[in-house]
């Protein structure tokens, strides 16, 4: 046992570790908020991240990349008022004291029986059915499509521990844990900047893309069901407020 008065305790050590990396990519973040990066330099930059060992520092460095694949205009800045308010609290895990919190949960829904139901029925179908031609396989493999389509839907919704905070919280676990930072840190949220009012509305997709994504879903329907049937490990990462030095316990 370590008695030494004079020797600092070890999550300080360890917040002084990750000060300078926390530091480095809330100073590119805010770079790229206000659209004074460069690609070519983001990007160098950006890269310097990959292998950090710091949980935080990955999950942010993760999580703005999902936003550039869905379309987010990386170079110049633009962003829709949800995009920046999550940037907003992006910047505060970076500039206050959190840790990455990782739970793993095996789901297991009525709709996975569902599943298996529906494709019992595909196959009962089949061969009770005279088929006599690809087509008439088709025609019922689109039914059942419809069968998984209508499920996944409900699938999507049916959220049991849903929250109706998360939308305005995430990626915190809890308002307590986002106001705890607020209180903690020096950190003030910027307001949405009147130059990117009306320049990006809502990413929406092609109503025709969606129509042919459905169709396809529809044809292999019986495919997804047996993919739907099964339950499956679902990792949720969320931010509290708390130690740094937790992340290497």
């Amino acid at each position: 046992m370590d008695i030494n008065p004079y020797r600092p305790p070890v999550s300080h050590r360890l917040s002084r570790e990750y000060a300078a990396t926390r530091g480095a990519l809330a100073e590119l973040l805010r770079d790229f908020l206000d659209g004074s990066a460069r690609e070519e330099e983001f990007a160098k930059r950006w890269r310097a991240f990959n292998d950090s060992e710091d949980e935080v520092v990955q999950f942010v460095h993760e999580f703005v990349e999902e936003l550039a694949e869905e379309e987010l205009e990386i170079s110049s800045g633009v962003l829709t008022r949800d995009q920046w308010n999550v940037c907003q609290r992006l910047l505060l895990v970076l500039e206050s004291q959190t840790v990455v919190r990782k739970e793993k949960i095996c789901v297991m829904r009525w709709t996975q029986f569902g599943a298996a139901a529906g494709l019992v029925g595909f196959v009962s179908a089949a061969l009770a059915i005279d088929i006599s031609g690809q087509g008439e396989l088709l025609a019922l493999a689109c039914v059942f499509g419809i069968v998984s389509i209508v499920l996944a839907k409900i699938n999507e919704r049916f959220v049991p521990d849903w929250n109706p905070l998360t939308p305005i919280i995430y990626p915190f676990a809890s308002l307590k844990d986002l106001s705890s930072c607020y209180r903690t840190s020096d950190f003030r949220k910027e307001k949405f900047p009147d130059r990117l009012r009306g320049l990006r509305s809502e990413a929406t997709d092609s109503p025709i893309m969606i129509l042919i994504g459905y169709i396809t879903w529809a044809m292999f329907g019986p495919l997804a069901l047996v993919f739907q049937c099964f339950p499956y490990i679902e990792t949720r990462l969320t931010i509290c407020h708390g130690n740094p030095s937790e992340q290497a316990n």
